[in-house]
């Protein structure tokens, strides 16, 4: 975590902590994008922890699927609730036994795409790699959503890892299957790709999930985790290597006209995205 010490130091990070009900979903990436901007605009590196409800958080990437809406069906089907992200990549399960964790890092345009990224490796290896359990950083290609920087251990995937950029604002996101049905949720993105391609061929590359490659943190490490116990081990690596601001609170930077400048107009983008890429294929 030298590279964070040596960026954000002086400049620490305040923490944000959300959980959003169904009805609020696309409010969790509005958040992010304004997040994002404003981490950009105002120099504030901040940590965001958020929690959904039994959704599918979708790609832009899946609404090219040739039979998307039945694809959709079985979300439905499975009892899930789902949105498009304003992003690429591939569908992501999100639920009460999964935390989403963001970095936002202001000024850091100028550090590789893949140092990035292993801020986020190094802060959770520091977290909770160990000798006899060491954290893999390598592609799980038969996982939902494969990714160069997925986190496994033997061979068993447990996160994920994505980017975004703006201006000089960098936004590392992970998401971290702490407990829970991990077979399930599995299965239902199994199902859903299944059902979206129908055996057709596709210039796009969607995965075949197995979902034997994929484990809960608890499982993996023979302990009984739990989310609100995670936030509290990774703020620990953080508030010990003094990269934590414990004088701002998150809800006044929300409150501030430029951060609902910010939220507003990513909230209307979402929600144009969504009736586009949702409504039309019912047509």
């Amino acid at each position: 975590m030298k590279l964070l010490n040596d960026y954000f130091s002086q400049n620490r990070f305040i923490v944000a902590d959300t959980f959003y009900a169904p009805s609020e979903n696309l409010a969790s990436f509005a958040d992010t994008n304004a997040l994002l901007q404003y981490c950009d605009q105002f120099n504030q590196p901040i940590i965001h922890f958020w929690t959904l409800t039994n959704t599918i958080i979708l790609g832009m990437m899946d609404v090219k699927l040739p039979h998307f809406a039945d694809a959709i069906s079985t979300l439905e089907q499975a009892g899930y609730h789902y949105f498009v992200r304003n992003s690429g990549g591939l569908a992501v399960a999100s639920d009460a036994g999964i935390l989403n964790v963001s970095l936002f890092l202001p000024n850091f345009k100028t550090v590789s795409i893949d140092a990035a990224y292993q801020q986020m490796v190094d802060w959770v290896k520091a977290t909770y790699d160990t000798e006899d359990l060491p954290i893999e950083v390598r592609e799980i290609t038969r996982s939902y959503c494969p990714g160069t920087f997925d986190l496994s251990i033997h061979g068993q995937k447990f996160g994920g890892i994505s980017q975004r950029r703006v201006h000089n604002g960098v936004a590392v996101m992970l998401y971290l299957s702490v407990n829970g049905d991990q077979e399930r949720r599995s299965q239902t993105l199994r199902d859903f790709y299944i059902a979206g391609l129908q055996g057709q061929t596709s210039k796009w590359h969607f995965p075949d999930v197995d979902p034997k490659v994929m484990a809960n943190m608890d499982t993996l490490l023979s302990r009984d985790l739990q989310v609100e116990g995670v936030k509290a081990e990774l703020l620990q690596v953080m508030s010990q290597a003094q990269l934590l601001d414990q004088t701002l609170a998150f809800q006044t930077i929300q409150t501030e006209p430029e951060y609902q400048a910010f939220y507003q107009n990513a909230l209307r983008n979402l929600e144009q995205r969504n009736q586009k890429d949702l409504a039309h294929k019912f047509s």
